[in-house]
């Protein structure tokens, strides 16, 4: 325990002496007293009213940068607690002005004793009401059925809809609304792998499209499927099919979705296990390919598989991933929790769509020059800032801010640009954070 708290020390002083590379961009502090807080959403073309959610259940309203007294909303008694579980993530509906919802994913507190034990996981739709100050009623959209986890049960996770947690390993990813209503939902694959070759052939079921795990969904406001969907068929019950919601298989962990509006694409922040992390371009029936990548890069070719076989065979050419970060030799790119195309026109000109990374364990971001037509990583990631904390969530903000939220220290800042300061480049912070440390109570990787 000695090891554990001493890393957390470790970031702590680090989140209190950021740094950036450029001395025209500076941190401003927003909020210090979040408790596990795991990420941030807004409504479209609202800049002066956002939430943040603490995985323990609450969301908190922020109006002009200041967190209200009473929550926004408490589910404390509906999640199941350890492991990676709780409140994961949230999006308001994209058409608020005609259909008032916010959308959270959440892990099931179980109908047993055990809090921490088997569970389900489920996708909800909130009604909020008319002076935004908290919601009224909840919708259930996916994961349904309720369940002490799926395994020795009485449950066909091919054609219900349950979202399984029985390994009590990495359960739901990032949320994200298009301009169409249409709703994308990661789902983790539940697995723990243990960089061997029984790990990987446990979880390959995230290769099954009618397994709700290693996907992204894509879904209408009610959870039904999206005709287009790759796997959708013209048959009545197609839309609620679990196989016709998947729009991308071949997942780990997708964290984050973020959507590029200069690009009109959709990205994907997958952290992954063992040796790298990856970054998707996401487009209708594309399979990322876990776990067959990873068990290929560790020797383990699972040839007893053709869809790993077929991997194999493409892997050379970089395998549908935007940039594979490798762990290896690189500890400060261990976790990438946290990604945007910056689209501020008042940053400067070198930083327009440009891609900016935030590592959750190394507590510092870096840019990253993408090439638009191929989708490919151009030359070598370059410092951003440093010493920002173990950040889950950095996105951009309607009012052009960049934020940044903190799961160690529980903190919210946001990134100032001052066109009129010195761009001298200031020292690096020492002190990122012990991976093998913080391995030992991560909830994301």
């Amino acid at each position: 325990m000695r090891y554990i708290w001493f890393a957390l020390g470790l970031l702590v002083a680090a989140a209190a002496g950021a740094s950036f590379y450029d001395g025209r961009f500076s941190l401003e502090e927003l909020s210090t007293n979040l408790t596990s807080p795991v990420g941030t959403c807004t409504v479209s073309g609202s800049k002066d009213k956002f939430l943040v959610i603490e995985l323990g259940g609450l969301a908190w309203l922020f109006v002009n940068g200041t967190k209200l007294d009473k929550p926004f909303l408490n589910i404390s008694s509906q999640i199941a607690v350890g492991h990676m579980r709780g409140l994961k993530a949230c999006v308001f509906d994209s058409d608020f002005a005609n259909h008032r919802y916010l959308f959270l994913s959440y892990m099931m507190r179980p109908d047993q004793a055990d809090p921490t034990g088997p569970t389900t996981g489920r996708v909800s739709k909130f009604k909020v009401n008319e002076s935004f100050t908290g919601v009224t009623e909840e919708t259930p959209i996916l994961g349904r059925v309720k369940s002490n986890g799926c395994k020795g049960r009485d449950i066909n996770p091919i054609q219900e809809d349950v979202i399984c947690n029985d390994n009590k390993g990495h359960n739901l990813g990032g949320l994200l609304m298009d301009e169409q209503g249409h709703l994308y939902v990661g789902l983790a694959d539940d697995g723990t792998t243990d960089g061997a070759k029984h790990g990987w052939l446990d979880v390959m079921y995230v290769q099954n499209p009618g397994f709700l795990a290693g996907k992204v969904l894509r879904v209408t406001r009610d959870g039904k499927a999206v005709e287009g969907n790759p796997y959708y068929s013209s048959s009545q019950a197609s839309a609620d099919d679990n196989a016709s919601k998947v729009y991308s298989i071949g997942f780990h962990n997708p964290w984050r979705i973020f959507y590029s509006e200069a690009w009109d694409k959709t990205f994907v922040i997958s952290v992954g296990e063992a040796q790298f992390e990856s970054v998707y371009a996401l487009s209708p029936g594309k399979n990322m390919g876990w776990p067959c990548t990873q068990a290929i890069k560790n020797g383990d070719a699972l040839d007893e598989y053709p869809v790993c076989r077929k991997i194999a065979n493409e892997m050379d050419a970089g395998f549908n991933s935007l940039w594979d970060s490798a762990k290896e030799g690189s500890s400060a790119r261990s976790c990438i929790t946290g990604a945007l195309q910056v689209s501020n026109r008042s940053w400067p000109a070198e930083f327009q769509e440009t891609f900016l990374f935030a590592d959750y364990c190394n507590d510092y971001v870096f840019t990253v020059d993408v090439d638009k037509t191929t989708l490919k990583k151009i030359g070598e990631p370059a410092e951003f800032a440093s010493g920002m904390g173990a950040i889950v969530d950095f996105r951009e903000h309607p009012d052009g801010y960049v934020y940044v939220l903190t799961f160690f220290p529980g903190a919210l800042h946001r990134i100032k640009y001052d066109k009129t300061a010195t761009d001298e480049k200031s020292k690096e912070v020492v002190g990122s954070c012990s991976i093998s440390a913080l391995s030992r109570f991560s909830f994301i990787s």
